[in-house]
């Protein structure tokens, strides 16, 4: 959902801007998505499946985390360098993501700590 949500966006008096993440690397956690959801229906062995999960919802994490960085150093430039009025700041869009992914992600640490300890009852 994130993905297709405002990334970048920028005000003036006279006209406003917006990026969806669809445009640029915010296609790279459509993917992310794609393939968490593909895990969670294919993958059987749990703990193979909650590795999956954290690996790609860290990549997702990662790659929003780097955009709201870069976002916000971009729009930080434009707000100094342009004329007054001008406002400019990261969309919602990288906001929903990284809390997507970190929600991610801490579901698959949990399943995999859940899977773990069961396969350690399991072997005694």
């Amino acid at each position: 959902l994130g993905a297709v949500l405002p990334w970048a966006e920028a005000h003036s008096k006279t006209s406003s801007f917006s990026t969806d993440g669809i445009i640029g690397d915010g296609a790279i956690t459509i993917v992310a998505a794609v393939l968490i959801a593909l895990t969670l229906v294919v993958v059987q062995r749990r703990t193979l499946a909650a590795g999956l999960v954290i690996g790609v919802a860290a990549i997702a994490g990662a790659v929003a985390a780097h955009d709201a960085i870069d976002i916000s150093r971009k729009a930080t430039e434009l707000v100094d360098r342009g004329p007054p009025g001008v406002s400019a700041g990261v969309g919602i869009g990288v906001w929903v993501t990284l809390v997507a992914a970190a929600i991610a992600l801490v579901g698959g640490i949990a399943a995999l700590a859940t899977s773990t300890r069961s396969t350690s009852a399991r072997s005694r």
